[in-house]
């Protein structure tokens, strides 16, 4: 092998690993949009605070009745203050994994939730896909 395919040789097997790097981690399109519509639903409800943004997660958030929206939307308030007193409230959300259940239609978003305490809690959040636009939101 000549001295300049010896010198080459090591920048095209960087080039390689290089790409196969960047080809993410692991997950489909669908999944990271689940992964992050869940995320964003609910930091919105535990690190902002805002029980209302959490329920216009939901897919059937536009057909609820005013009076029901406004009994959850009181009661998201309650099991934040609770959560405030009892673990020193949610300081992160992280998302952990989501796997499709392809026989439901409904991705398995999983996510830690870390509190005030020190403690965690792993949950999983059932998405559906919307139509016709296709978003990912709450079940």
């Amino acid at each position: 092998m000549s001295n300049a395919k010896k010198r080459l040789l090591p920048l095209v097997l960087l080039a390689i690993l290089a790409a196969a790097c960047s080809q993410g981690n692991g997950t489909t399109n669908a999944e990271d949009a689940a992964m992050r519509e869940a995320k964003s639903c609910y930091e919105a409800l535990y690190l902002k605070g805002e029980p209302e943004v959490f329920l216009d997660g939901h897919a059937n958030a536009s057909a609820m009745p005013q009076e029901y929206r406004e009994q959850l939307t009181e009661a998201l308030r309650h099991h934040l203050r609770s959560v405030g007193s009892d673990r020193q409230g949610v300081t992160a959300v992280k998302v952990l994994n989501a796997e499709m259940d392809s026989s439901l239609q409904v991705m398995q978003v999983f996510l830690s939730l870390t509190y005030g305490n020190d403690t965690q809690e792993k949950i999983v959040v059932p998405m559906v896909r919307t139509a016709p636009e296709g978003k990912w939101m709450l079940k």
